[in-house]
């Protein structure tokens, strides 16, 4: 059956453990060579419960003998004096090309068959020096780590789902888009970013940070029609902390309806719980309201 096959990667077996190193850019983390412990665990307990199949540890490396794929396998046979087996990847992309062209293709290839976090990715931008990725992180340190890239993505993209930490929408290349690169640096932005500071503040205390701010943007980014955004935002600043710790609001409908009457009854306002949900759930406004 395999005799029409074509072999195109001898794997080859080693107990010469020096001549691999982890590629640079694997994962961003220069400190720990992208190796976490909590991974090379749970692959040692494999080994020492004799369920490691050898066969399905073949690590991929370049042609200089840096790890491709496989580093976790590769440190975990190596502290049990196992042999390593190995696979040349003679891809250009890997041996010639830019480092951020390669990190681009390290993280697609691994966001599937690994656990990727979405700090792993945002290292790896740093690390490349993508445009937007060095604008985030000078953000992040100028206020004190007060906030994630996700949360700051929200904000360029208009998209609450960051909130939640639903990052995988987006890819490396997102770190280099033109548009979102000008944004983060323009005065509307700094305004967002004004506005978003304070009630950050305010959620941080909260056990439901990521609903609060989801509900709060959902209504900023898609109820503009019904709610005045200017009052809105000072009804935001307002709002008591015994009100953002409250144990009422455990579900979307809970959070937007404590939202809209706190807005309601600190700003003056008559607006319907029940018509900014019905405009949440029905799409976003055509109307944007310029600030």
């Amino acid at each position: 059956m395999r005799e029409k096959d074509k072999v195109v990667a001898p794997i080859y077996e080693t107990y010469d453990y020096g001549k691999f190193s982890i590629y640079p850019e694997n994962r961003g983390l220069r400190e720990t060579g992208g190796i976490k412990e909590r991974k090379v665990n749970k692959l040692q307990k494999l080994i020492d419960e004799s369920k490691w199949v050898h066969e399905l540890g073949t690590i991929q490396v370049n042609e200089s003998y840096q790890i491709i794929n496989g580093a976790h396998t590769y440190t975990v046979l190596m502290r049990n004096k196992q042999p390593i087996r190995y696979i040349i990847i003679e891809d250009p992309r890997f041996n010639e090309a830019t480092k951020r062209e390669v990190i681009g293709s390290i993280y697609n290839i691994n966001s599937i068959n690994t656990a990727w976090s979405s700090e792993d990715m945002f290292n790896a931008a740093i690390q490349v020096k993508a445009p937007l990725a060095l604008a985030m992180q000078a953000l992040i340190l100028k206020h004190n780590n007060k906030f994630k890239w996700l949360e700051l993505a929200a904000l360029l993209k208009k998209d609450v789902d960051f909130f939640s930490g639903r990052w995988r929408k987006v890819d490396m290349t997102f770190f280099d888009e033109k548009d979102m690169v000008e944004m983060i640096h323009s005065e509307e932005f700094k305004y967002d970013l004004k506005h978003f500071l304070t009630i950050n503040e305010k959620a941080r205390i909260s056990h439901r940070k990521s609903l609060l701010l989801r509900c709060t943007y959902d209504i900023v980014f898609n109820a503009r029609s019904i709610v005045d955004l200017k009052l809105f935002r000072k009804a935001l600043a307002s709002i008591p902390d015994d009100m953002v710790l409250s144990a009422k609001y455990k579900n979307k409908d809970a959070a937007i309806l404590m939202l809209i009457r706190h807005y309601n009854k600190s700003q003056g306002q008559s607006v319907e719980p029940s018509a900014v949900k019905h405009q949440l759930q029905h799409g976003v406004d055509s109307e944007v309201e310029v600030m």
